[in-house]
């Protein structure tokens, strides 16, 4: 293969315009060249990989390195240059899909908002741009005219045009909707000003014999009968003047960045035209209202006509954009708009209301297209906002991964204990537990401390409660279980708004204490840990108290577990010994003798004295846990085990 040749410089050439957009640098270079722009755009290597007449539309996206080198070096321009008349440059603030397998480049540019090819325009820049000096082979095509979130001139107080006002065809249109950067990129001697649209009804065989229209684009555009209210253009610009703030704030890499408010912007609005017209109210006034509803109602009757036809909705009508932006400004400004009171405020639970409402009215609409909006990579709190809820807990979704934590906590998963502590239990969760309909066992306490940790933990770290379960350390077992018997019990008294309220305020109460507890620092550091032997000698030492019944040894193995559970705030069935036994077959002997302690009954004579020293023991070394001093415990530091006893005055009087 012979080697490749080098692109030699041309002629001639220009100095990119502020903020000018590839395809306007390429018209201006043509024009002061007396070249077609496809004869431009293969000089500079920039031509299309399937037809050399056309310019590579994936280049307004990113110019890959190879290319952008040839480019620079047959433009005379630096590597910044190049880069600057890509949309790249805004990589740090708007979501700009890249373009991956063999779908088309509408589905990934134009169908995700990423970009539009149809440039929009304000004739007044194009005419004031170009009599500026540097302006004398036309204005600058602004880059960001090609990102749908950019609909107004600032400068002029006017939303953008998108239409030839000459053909009436949107820029770079096509007869077949294929995407181009430029059209007609073969016919020279047109401004860059002029419309290239064919002026004619001919069919795709025809177009390279229809004339161009021509029509000059940087005229003052006629009234337009359906002009916006004062108050409305306003509301617009000023909303345009957020968005621009957004775009400038990421575009040098800068503070402020991120590409999350217009991903969840692009899902609203998506939510806005499949659930139409509820959110109507979002937009500000009856008129914009009405601009929506002239987008959204062709989009909703394309999709129920492919629905009734079992075809796929991209196919149904090709006029349509279904998923893309609204291509007249003044639509996508409303929708924009009303997507943007959707989600703006800081306030978790306004959004959640205000998202849920759009959410259920698109999916009853159409619930195949709400699927692919719920799953869509928007932010944190965006996906804690449409996340369905059921039963207190959130549904597993077919991308459980996505589920992200359902509210900005303090406290991290590893300060939640796999049981909620029997005092904050007894505080928020007692008096639900008394009525809790249906039959209810010496579990049902256990069942709502063990769920409500998993609930605490989907707040912190979000998940399904299984992923939870699995992080807190709780079989799936025995959380599968807790949620089966409290679904049926809280679902049928109709407690679960009670319960979500009362996690709430414990979740409230785990952030404003400065000393929260390391529960999974405690797990880790018991779980080799057993009771000494002396220790738990001492333990049983002289426990007889008045005429309380006499209990002979007890198996250390006892104290072990109990030890364990009070320290690591989990249920007993849990710990490391009574795992490892179980899987050798021997546990029942241990916990028919752990009953004995756990029973009413045993809350008395020795047994009560040997719990308490538990606790006492449990304390201390859960001390230790925290204070990353390890697990040794020496009696001293623990006896005596009771207070002595005060002595009775001589002088008191019964």
């Amino acid at each position: 293969m012979p080697p490749r040749t080098e692109i030699p410089a041309l002629p001639s050439s220009l100095a990119p315009l502020p903020g000018e957009s590839l395809p306007g640098y390429l018209l201006r270079l043509a024009w002061r060249l007396e070249l077609p722009p496809a004869r431009i755009a293969g000089l500079c290597g920039l031509a299309g990989r399937l037809d050399h007449r056309q310019v590579q539309v994936d280049y307004l996206i990113c110019l890959p390195p190879d290319t952008a080198a040839r480019f620079s070096r047959a433009a005379g321009l630096t590597a910044g240059e190049a880069a600057g008349l890509t949309l790249s440059r805004f990589s740090h603030s708007y979501p700009l899909a890249a373009r991956q397998g063999s779908g088309t480049v509408m589905n990934a540019y134009t169908g995700t908002w990423a970009a539009s090819f149809s440039s929009r325009y304000c004739p007044q820049c194009l005419a004031d741009g170009a009599r500026r000096p540097e302006g004398s082979f036309g204005g600058a095509w602004q880059l960001d005219w090609h990102l749908p979130a950019v609909f107004a001139c600032a400068v002029h107080r006017k939303l953008l045009e998108h239409a030839c006002p000459a053909c009436g065809s949107a820029l770079n249109s096509d007869r077949r909707g294929r995407v181009t950067l430029i059209s007609r990129p073969d016919a020279a001697g047109l401004h860059p000003h002029q419309c290239r649209n064919p002026d004619g009804a001919g069919g795709e065989g025809r177009q390279q014999r229809e004339p161009i229209c021509g029509g000059r684009l940087d005229a003052p555009p006629a009234p337009s009968r359906g002009q916006l209210p004062p108050a409305d253009l306003d509301r617009l610009l000023a909303l345009q003047e957020k968005t621009r703030q957004r775009l400038d704030a990421g575009a040098d890499g800068g503070p402020g960045g991120g590409t999350a408010y217009f991903t969840d912007l692009v899902a609203t609005a998506r939510l806005l035209i499949l659930g139409w017209p509820e959110g109507a109210g979002l937009a500000g006034s009856g008129a914009l209202a009405s601009l929506i509803d002239e987008h959204a109602s062709p989009v909703r009757s394309a999709l129920s006509a492919a629905r009734d036809k079992t075809e796929r909705p991209r196919r149904a009508r090709r006029d349509v954009n279904i998923w893309g932006a609204p291509a007249s400004p003044a639509q996508c400004g409303a929708l924009i708009l009303a997507a943007d009171a959707a989600i703006s405020g800081t306030d978790q639970a306004g959004l959640r209301d205000r998202i849920q409402s759009l959410a259920a009215a698109a999916a009853r609409s159409h619930p195949v297209q709400f699927r692919f909006v719920r799953t869509m990579d928007t932010s944190p709190a965006y996906r804690r906002a449409i996340a369905p809820r059921g039963y207190g807990l959130r549904h597993a979704a077919a991308r459980p991964g996505l589920l992200p934590p359902s509210r900005e906590c303090l406290f991290t998963i590893e300060e939640v204990p796999p049981l909620l502590p029997q005092q904050r239990h007894d505080d928020h969760l007692a008096d639900l537990a008394a009525r809790i309909p249906g039959p209810r066992t010496a579990r049902t306490p256990r069942h709502l401390r063990r769920l409500a940790s998993l609930k605490l933990a989907e707040m912190t770290a979000g998940g399904t409660w299984r992923q939870c379960a699995e992080q807190l350390g709780i079989p799936a077992g025995s959380a599968e279980r807790s949620v089966e018997v409290l679904r049926s019990q809280l679902g049928t008294g109709g407690l679960w708004e009670e319960f979500d309220e009362i996690t709430e305020q414990i979740a409230r109460a785990l952030d404003e204490d400065e000393q929260r507890v390391n529960y999974a620092r405690r797990r880790r550091a018991l779980e080799q840990w057993h009771i000494p032997a002396s220790h738990w000698e001492a333990v049983c030492a002289g426990t007889r108290r008045g005429s309380g019944p006499r209990i002979g040894p007890q198996d250390p193995a006892i104290g072990t577990v109990l030890i364990w559970e009070s320290t690591t705030q989990a249920d007993h069935l849990h710990s490391p010994l009574l795992t490892s036994m179980r899987r050798d077959g021997t546990a029942r002997a241990l916990n028919t003798k752990i009953a004995r302690f756990r029973t009413p009954a045993a809350r008395r004579g020795s047994r009560l004295v040997i719990l308490n020293r538990i606790e006492k023991y449990a304390a201390l070394l859960a001390r230790q846990c925290d204070d990353h001093v390890g697990t040794n415990i020496t009696l001293d530091e623990l006896l005596p085990w009771e207070p002595p006893r005060q002595q009775a005055s001589p002088d008191a009087r019964s």
